[in-house]
This record gives C-alpha cells, sequence and structure tokens, in this order.
C-alpha cells in the first residue's frame, strides 16, 4: 500500500515548482532582452563606424580615383583594429570590395544587393556573411551629392554572446535572491 504526502506536503511541492518555473521563464526572458539590446547597441556602434569612414574625405577621393594605392584597405584596417570591429568593408557602386579582413575578397563583388544603402539610407541589422552572422550597419559614402559606395561595419555574434556570458553572474544572483525571497 503506498503512502501519500499529505496535502499540505504537496501543496507546498506545487507552490516551490510554480515559483521555480516562474522565476526560470523570468530569468530566460530577461536573457532574451539583454541578447536583443547588445545586438541594438552593436548594430549602432557600427553604423557610428561605417558613418565616421563614409565620411572621411580621404576614402572619397581613393574611391572615385580607383583607390591605385591601397589607401582605402590601410584605413579600413587601421579603424578595425582601433575599433574592436570584425570587419570594415568599404565598396564601390557596383558592390566591388577594395576592404576586407580576408584579402582575397577584395576586389570582389558583395553577396547581398546593397540596393537600400546605394539609395542613400543607412541600413543596421544582423545577418550573415562572409565571415559568418554578424551585428553591422552600412552607410553610404557619398561625394558631389551622389552615393559612390558603401561601407559595412561589423561585429561577429560571438563577440555579442560573450558579453553577455560576462553578464551572467548578474543575472544568476539577481535569479536567486528572488528564489531566495
Amino acid at each position: 500500500m503506498k503512502t501519500r504526502l499529505p496535502l499540505a506536503y504537496q501543496i507546498l511541492v506545487f507552490q516551490v515548482a510554480i515559483i521555480l518555473l516562474s522565476a526560470l521563464m523570468g530569468a530566460a526572458a530577461a536573457l532574451w532582452q539583454a541578447s536583443q539590446e547588445l545586438d541594438r547597441q552593436y548594430e549602432q556602434r557600427s553604423l557610428a563606424i561605417a558613418e565616421s569612414v563614409a565620411s572621411n574625405s580621404a576614402i572619397q577621393d581613393a574611391l572615385l580615383n580607383g583607390d591605385p594605392g591601397g589607401l582605402i584597405e590601410q584605413t579600413a584596417e587601421q579603424v578595425r583594429m582601433s575599433t574592436g570591429a570584425t570587419y570594415v568593408v568599404v565598396t564601390n557602386r557596383e558592390g566591388i570590395r577594395y576592404s576586407h579582413p580576408n584579402p582575397a575578397l577584395i576586389g570582389k563583388p558583395v553577396d547581398e544587393s546593397p540596393s537600400t544603402v546605394l539609395a542613400g539610407n543607412t541600413w543596421v541589422g544582423v545577418q550573415r556573411g562572409t565571415l559568418g552572422i554578424s551585428a553591422r550597419g552600412k552607410s553610404p559614402i557619398f561625394h558631389g551629392g551622389g552615393v559612390i559606395g558603401m561601407v559595412s561595419v561589423g561585429f561577429l555574434e560571438t563577440a555579442v554572446f560573450n558579453q553577455l556570458l560576462t553578464e551572467l553572474p548578474g543575472f544568476a544572483v539577481t535569479l536567486l535572491l528572488a528564489l531566495g525571497l
């Protein structure tokens, strides 16, 4: 014959289960929201870097002249290294790369159609590219009132994920405090 737990213990077990489930769902929602916010921050950071490179008159002049001295690649690499971005890619209006962290891709066209950016608009988002999934920002390069190219800057999602991991102890402490209360 099986013995059943007294009703008071059964109610206690259900209450604890409900509290644990609620806390875990809240923690998951908070992590998702933090991840989305980090993506937005990295997208805006990428866009700010892209706009800065696009407004560089030396880049504009080199792009107009076909970049015979490789100034665009040198400048893009300096910006990439100083900002910690995964890539800084400068293309002409036809989408031909003048800079890329992988030198083999310089001179080759980009994979996606940058029509929004070439229409004179900035763009931010998360996309898959030749280096992987990244939070990126794109800015048109203007010269003489027209668009002559674009700059795309990105941070791999692994960088975003690693930053989220550094924030996990704070989430864990909050969760444990909530459960303790």
